[in-house]
Order: C-alpha cells, then sequence, then structure tokens
C-alpha cells in the first residue's frame, strides 16, 4: 500500500514539473514568422511532455454546434486522408490510443444539409513504434483546420458560421497560426481576403489537395462558436462583440468610427442606408420610403451590395452611414461595418418573427454598442393581403407560414399627421438617431420563428399544436431524469411511485425497470449557493427498504427551497416566482408545493400569485414527518435565463407574455395595454420614478419631476414598502412610463400594461450589458418598449470619493476584473445619481413617441 501511494506521488509530481514547464513554453515569445526549421518532432523531451499534457480527450464533442479538437505536441496532417494523428509513445495507455473522433470542422453540427459538402476528418493517436506518416513539412506555429461548406454565399452564414468563431479561435494567436481550409471556396477566399491576412501572417493551404503531410506543434480541428452572431465574453477570454467590430473596422480602414451626434446647432444630416434587396422581404415602395426619411432630416442612401462588388467597397459605403434600415434578412449583417453608436432599424415582416428578428440582429446591434430600433409591420403593409384576401387574418398570418414568410414584401406606410412645425423638423433627425445615451426596440413576441428557407434545418416555425399533442409532449420520459447540464439549475422529474420523506429530504423513486442510484440536488436555482440543504433523490428497483406512505396524493408535487437570495425584490422573481410559474402553471393549480427553509412572510408577501399557482396548502418539509407519496414529482424549478422565458423549452410554449398577464390576473390589474397617444393626444402619460432609499438613488428628485411635468407627464413619485407588493402594483399598473436606476425596484415592468415604456438609468462604469441582461432583454420579452441611458461621469458621485484620473473611472473594466464583490461595492453601493435634466430629457421625449406608436 506504501509503494502505491509513493508512485501515485512520484507520477503527480512528475506531471506538475511538465504542466510548469509548458506553462513556460506557451508563455514565450511568438516564433519568428515562417521559421518552420526548429521544430522537432521526434524530440523525446517534446514526446514526454505531450504524454503527460494530454490527459483530457483530444477532442470536445460536448457541444451541440460545434465539436473541437485542440491537441499540443507532435501533431502530423495528412491531408490525403482526411487524418490528423497525435503521435506518442508506445509505452502510451492502450486503449487510449486506440481512441479516435470523426469531426467536421464547421459550426452547424447536427445539421444535414449544411454538412453534406464537409469532408469528414479522421482524428486520433498514433504510437511512434508505428507507421507514422514522416513531416514533409514542419512548422513551428500551430494551425486551425475548418471548412468553408454549408451555407455560404449567405452574408449572415457567412459570418455568424465562420467569421466570428475564426474570428474567436484565431485572434489570440495574434497572425502566429496557419489556415488548413477544407472544401475550400476560391470565391470566399477572394471575398474575405483581408481578414484572413489579418488573422494569419501565413499561406492558406486548401486541405483536401494538400498532398504533403503537415507537422505543427500545436492543431486546433473545428472553430469556436458561442451563438449566432454573438460572442460570449466569458468563454472568449474577455473578448466581446464590440471588440469584433473594432477588428472589422480595422481590418477594412473604415475610417468612422463613431456615428454622428447631433446637437443644437448642428446642421449636417445623419446618413440612413436603406437595404433595399431584389428579391423577397423586398420593399416595394423604397422611393417614398426615402423621400419620408429625407423629410424626417436624414440623408438617404438606398443600397444593397451589387453582385460584382466588393465587400471593401461596399463595407466603407455603410461606415459612413449613422443608421441602417432593412428588412429581416441577410442585408442587415451589414451592420458590423457601421461606426459605433449607430443606429439599426430592423423592419419585421408578418408571422410573429419578432424574437427571432431580435435574436438575429437585436442582441448583435446592442453588444456591439449601438441603438437598435425594431418596427413590426401590419398586416396593410405585407404583399401577402393580395394572396389572402378571402381569410381571416388569423389563417392567412398565423404562425407557421413559412412560405408566406419567405415570399412577402412589404410597403411601409407613413403615419398620418399634422405638419411639423420648423422646430420640431430641426429635432426629428435627433430624436431617432440618438444623443449617445439611449437604445430603444419595439415590443418582441416570445416566438421563435425561422427568416429564410436556406436557414438551418434545426431552426423550425413553431405551429399551433392540439391540446392532445401539448400533453404529448408534456409527458416525460419512462424513467426518472436528473438534469444537472444547466450552469444555473438543477432539475429532477419523475412519474409514478414517487415518495417524499420531509424532514430527511429524500425522494424515493420505486420502479421495477430502475437501477439503483442516488443524486444530490439543490432545490434552487443558483445550484453554486452553499448554504441551501441539498434534496436526495434515488431510485429503488422494489419498495423494500423504502419509508411507506403515510400520505397519498393525486397531484403533482414540486419540491422548491426558499433559501438563496429571497427578500430581494429581483431575485424573488428571477429566482423563484418566474421558475415556479414555468414548473407548475400547467396545472393549473392542481399541485402542491412542498418547500424547504420555508419563509411564512414571503409566502403572506406573494399570496396572489401563488394561490394561483396551486389550489393546495403547502407543506414545510423541514418539520415533517410524514412520508408523502404522488404520482408525479418535480424536484428544482425550471429555469432558462435571468427573468425570462423561452418558449421552445417551456411547458405550453409560455412566454414572458403569459407570465405577466398572469402576474397582471393574480392581482386583478385592470389595465392591460399603455395609453395610445396617437388615439388619445390630450391625456398625459403617467411616469413613475422609482426613487430607491438606498444607494444608486436620485440626489436631485425635484429637478427630475419639474422635467417631466414640463413635457407633459403625470408624474408619480415612490418606491414600494417592503411587503406591500399588493398595494404597490395596482399604481404600477396605472402609469405608462416606468424610470428608476439599475436595481430591484425596476422589477415592477412585469405589472406595467403591454406597450408601456421601461426607462433604465445605467450608472457608471460600463455597466451597460449587465444592466441590459437584467431588465433590458426580458422587458422587450414582455412587449414593452425599453430605452436605456448611460450616466456620464459627471452624473455619478463617485466623484466625490475618486479623483477623475482614478482607475475607477478611467479604466473601469481593472475594477470589474477584481471580482462582483469589489466591483459591486464601488459601483452598486457607493454610487448616486444626480441626473444631467438636459442630457436625459430626450430620452423621456423618445419614451412619449413611443406612447405615440
Amino acid at each position: 500500500m506504501v509503494v502505491v501511494v509513493v508512485v501515485v506521488i512520484i507520477q503527480v509530481l512528475v506531471f506538475l514539473v511538465y504542466a510548469v514547464n509548458s506553462w513556460l513554453s506557451s508563455h514565450a515569445a511568438s516564433p519568428v514568422p515562417g521559421a518552420h526549421e526548429n521544430f522537432n518532432p521526434q524530440n523525446p523531451d517534446i514526446v514526454n511532455q505531450n504524454e503527460n499534457l494530454q490527459r483530457k480527450p483530444l477532442c470536445d464533442t460536448s457541444d451541440r454546434r460545434a465539436d473541437i479538437c485542440d491537441m499540443e505536441g507532435d501533431i502530423r496532417i495528412h491531408a490525403n486522408s482526411s487524418s490528423i494523428f497525435f503521435i506518442t509513445s508506445s509505452n502510451r495507455n492502450t486503449t487510449e490510443l486506440q481512441e479516435s473522433w470523426r469531426v467536421k470542422p464547421h459550426p452547424r453540427k447536427g445539421d444535414l444539409a449544411a454538412l453534406s459538402r464537409v469532408t469528414e476528418m479522421s482524428v486520433g493517436y498514433l504510437s511512434n513504434n508505428e507507421d507514422v506518416p514522416k513531416c514533409d513539412i514542419k512548422s513551428s506555429v500551430p494551425a486551425i483546420i475548418f471548412a468553408t461548406g454549408g451555407y455560404m454565399g449567405n452574408f449572415f452564414h457567412e459570418t455568424t458560421d465562420l467569421i466570428i468563431p475564426l474570428y474567436i479561435t484565431s485572434h489570440k494567436f495574434n497572425g502566429e497560426v496557419q489556415f488548413l481550409i477544407s472544401d475550400m471556396l476560391p470565391w470566399w477566399i477572394t471575398k474575405y481576403e483581408l481578414l484572413l491576412k489579418k488573422l494569419s501572417h501565413y499561406e492558406i493551404i486548401d486541405f483536401n489537395r494538400d498532398p504533403l503531410v503537415r507537422c505543427y506543434p500545436r492543431v486546433i480541428v473545428g472553430i469556436t462558436f458561442h451563438r449566432d452572431m454573438s460572442i460570449d465574453p466569458a468563454r472568449s477570454g474577455g473578448v466581446t462583440m464590440f471588440d469584433f467590430g473594432q477588428f472589422i473596422r480595422s481590418t477594412y480602414s473604415l475610417k468612422k468610427e463613431r456615428a454622428i451626434k447631433l446637437g443644437a446647432n448642428q446642421d449636417k444630416k445623419p446618413r440612413l442606408l436603406i437595404i433595399s434587396r431584389k428579391r423577397t422581404r423586398k420593399f416595394t415602395n423604397v422611393d417614398e420610403i426615402a423621400r419620408m426619411a429625407e423629410w424626417e432630416g436624414f440623408e438617404p442612401v438606398v443600397s444593397e451590395i451589387k453582385e460584382n462588388q466588393s465587400l471593401v467597397e461596399f463595407a466603407h459605403t455603410v461606415n459612413s452611414c449613422d443608421a441602417m434600415l432593412g428588412v429581416h434578412g441577410a442585408g442587415l449583417t451589414n451592420l458590423i461595418f457601421l461606426p459605433t453608436n449607430a443606429v439599426v432599424i430592423q423592419v419585421v415582416p408578418l408571422g410573429g418573427l419578432e424574437t427571432f428578428c431580435w435574436a438575429d440582429y437585436g442582441v448583435p446591434t446592442l453588444e456591439m454598442k449601438m441603438r437598435y430600433l425594431q418596427y413590426s409591420i401590419s398586416i396593410t403593409e405585407s404583399s401577402l393581403v393580395g394572396r389572402y384576401v378571402d381569410q381571416q387574418p388569423s389563417e392567412a398570418f398565423g404562425v407557421g407560414a413559412d412560405e408566406e414568410v419567405e415570399e412577402q414584401m412589404l410597403s411601409l406606410q407613413k403615419p398620418e399627421r399634422e405638419k411639423k412645425t420648423e422646430d420640431a423638423h430641426e429635432t426629428s433627425a435627433e430624436e431617432r438617431v440618438h444623443d449617445d445615451s439611449s437604445s430603444t426596440i419595439t415590443h418582441a413576441t416570445a416566438k421563435e420563428e425561422p427568416t429564410e428557407t436556406n436557414k438551418p434545418n434545426e431552426v423550425l416555425i413553431a405551429a399551433e399544436r392540439s391540446d392532445g399533442e401539448r400533453i404529448q409532449m408534456m409527458k416525460p420520459p419512462a424513467e426518472p431524469i436528473c438534469d444537472f447540464s444547466n450552469p444555473r439549475t438543477e432539475f429532477c422529474e419523475m412519474k409514478g411511485d414517487v415518495r417524499i420523506h420531509g424532514k430527511p429530504s429524500s425522494v424515493v423513486f420505486v420502479s421495477p425497470q430502475q437501477q439503483s442510484n442516488e443524486w444530490k440536488i439543490m432545490p434552487y436555482v443558483r445550484k453554486q449557493m452553499e448554504n441551501i440543504e441539498k434534496v436526495s433523490v434515488r431510485t429503488a428497483s422494489s419498495p423494500e427498504g423504502v419509508p411507506s406512505c403515510t400520505i397519498n396524493q393525486t397531484v403533482p408535487a414540486i419540491v422548491f427551497t426558499l433559501g438563496g437570495f429571497i427578500g430581494n425584490y429581483y431575485h424573488d422573481f428571477t429566482d423563484i416566482l418566474l421558475p415556479l410559474f414555468m414548473t407548475a402553471r400547467q396545472f393549473d393549480g392542481e399541485v402542491q408545493f412542498l418547500v424547504t427553509n420555508i419563509q411564512m412572510w414571503w409566502f403572506g408577501k406573494y399570496q396572489q400569485i401563488i394561490k394561483r399557482l396551486t389550489r393546495y396548502e403547502f407543506v414545510d418539509l423541514d418539520n415533517s414527518d410524514e412520508v408523502l407519496c404522488h404520482p408525479h414529482v418535480m424536484v428544482g424549478l425550471r429555469f432558462h435565463n435571468d427573468l425570462m422565458i423561452d418558449p421552445a423549452r417551456a411547458p405550453n410554449g409560455y412566454s414572458m407574455t403569459d407570465f405577466t398577464k398572469f402576474v397582471r390576473s393574480a392581482y386583478s390589474l385592470e389595465r392591460e395595454y399603455a395609453i395610445s397617444l396617437r388615439e388619445q393626444p390630450d391625456r398625459k402619460p403617467k411616469l413613475l420614478l422609482v426613487t430607491r432609499k438606498g444607494s444608486r438613488r436620485f440626489t436631485n428628485v425635484p429637478e427630475i419631476v419639474a422635467m417631466a411635468k414640463g413635457l407633459n407627464y403625470e408624474v408619480v413619485d415612490a418606491d414600494a414598502s417592503f411587503g406591500d407588493v399588493a398595494g404597490f402594483v395596482g399604481m404600477v399598473n396605472s402609469c405608462d412610463v416606468i424610470m428608476g436606476v439599475h436595481g430591484a425596484g425596476l422589477t415592477n415592468f412585469v405589472f406595467l400594461p403591454m406597450n408601456a415604456v421601461l426607462v433604465q438609468i445605467v450608472p457608471c462604469c460600463e455597466l451597460e450589458a449587465m444592466a441590459t441582461h437584467t431588465f433590458g432583454f426580458p422587458s422587450m420579452a414582455a412587449r414593452l418598449h425599453y430605452l436605456e441611458y448611460n450616466i456620464t461621469v459627471d452624473e455619478s458621485t463617485l466623484l466625490q470619493l475618486y479623483p477623475r484620473d482614478h482607475a475607477v473611472f478611467t479604466d473601469p473594466q481593472s475594477i470589474h476584473k477584481l471580482g462582483w464583490m469589489d466591483m459591486g461595492k464601488i459601483y452598486l453601493r457607493k454610487q448616486d445619481v444626480k441626473l444631467d435634466v438636459n442630457r436625459f430629457r430626450p430620452v423621456l421625449q423618445k419614451a412619449m413617441d413611443l406612447l405615440r406608436q
């Protein structure tokens, strides 16, 4: 036994030595471009080091969209056989030597249509005593292998499937990397020549036509994909879509870094690019649109990239503009060339495509620090009216009419209005472009829809389903599932003989078909919490040794906890109430709640909501000696994202609008829609000013109120008392606009009527992404208008605590990198806001405009 322990310790020490050596090597200076002669794959030191480093599999196939193989050591590429070999010593573990992977290096995994023309490659180990391919060319720089098949020829897919993933994968090498491209399209190489040269200083190798054996010290097969038109900074070393935009502008030498900023004495017109499209979803009255834009103070530019026009030339045209307007389609991908703070206006065709359009272009626009507007056309603006004149609108334009969506053409209608005064004409363009401080999007319904027929097969229109089909979809698998794949939550669901023993927090599923197994489940949507007791979930093939039922129930049960961050209004909703709605609403009250760490005050605070979700008394599991038996049990709560519902994954296709409708009904709130100033131009919209009592409060409330009243708002200055939800939500629902500094009080947007406006004031410094994630995306999914105002340093009380040249202001990212707690102490706890009412006024004017729509 002692000998075994000593051997293990020695192996660990050896591994650590090699790991340190590897770290030192990887942080050494980059090799000189073209210096291939220094690499020696037969060096025994490299082979030994390679053996110890490669304890993990060469390939990661866990991602739903892309397989990635990343290996360091002696790697040899034999293109003729589509093989990549990792050379290792002959005394390597035999089982490991037999491991191999079949990979198609294109991020459309599972899409048979996209991958039908992509070459499959073999990746695996090869012992050095076997017939090892001899190196024809030895390189000292890494290599990336990827394919240009799939949906190339569509600018959206060229960008989201290849350009962005290639940037994510290769930017860290600073050009010291070589590309081997499979299924290479010469026209694609020509089109993106500048980008490829910027990412790699080396000759591009045509993988399928390369007769040589190439040897590299590191090879990556496949390219990293996060989301469509998006980069996740947490997975990319902090690189963002904003960084990608700067990279694009630098690559194409685009001169315009920021869009025009209009002022009182500004006589220059903002340029508006109108993407005309040649085929489907084109504007049929583009001249009329251009004239209207010119009348509003824009310089319209009607264009789309021509067949023989270079991408460079069109990129400069796009970059010269301050705003871009187009129907949902690949042409909007040109937003990557726009300057920072430009405005993207996406016109959404009929068919319930709002959320799909928002995901494709709305989110990327905001991530690139631009402004976003979304316009959903009416039935009379669609060319489909002529084809379905005899049908009801719900039949002709219902969700699922994919062919009709593809064949639509649009005729935008000019709104009826009186002729504007000279003064109004001067400010109209500024209102529509930006004042460097706000972003807006009209309501987005929560339906996942397709855009173009050449979009991948995995994206399907969610057609209306019959009740029978919905019930069938809700049926759980025959055996219990404990799903640990979600980074935020754990969830188990089982049907049959399920027994819950209270005090031990034990759930047992008895089934002859089951093998014995056990999980420890965190019944809260933040599974990393340390102060919450876990629930034991196990399976048993027979009732022997299993507690007998003391109470039998005929309804399902949901086991969850009231620990974590409850007591914070925002977390009450995003951690408990919304997940509980998604989990329980499908049962229409015929479900019982079994609760650990119970907080009676919490049930009292939200009793109106709880009573609508269950008709049964809740059970305090921590103080129950009973063995409760239910035919259907869920442990944990469903969770998609913070204060968000993904209809594609929710029971019955529930959406955020379903949730807000539910809470309005629970509190008997009368207003379903906000005021329409178009129909009632003489009425004053009601503005709720959330003042806050602690940090991030307004220090000049009277000044803000006076300014808002001057714009013809009726102002309500309030903040809810703790626990008095029922007494406060009625006032919220009576309002048309709610504004406040980023904080829990803005959660009250869930009680607003649809088409109301949420105005979020974002504190200093660089908190925009967090603020938009927390309240921007959810409010838009709830069919509200969203406006965001980022304060300047002069509007922050942090100036009273730090000098202007402090890193708090000059380098916010250095503070963010200290971690959530340290960042929060400065930017969230110490900061109040003295709003510059003159700078902020256009935001409330814009809110008024939205209520006129």
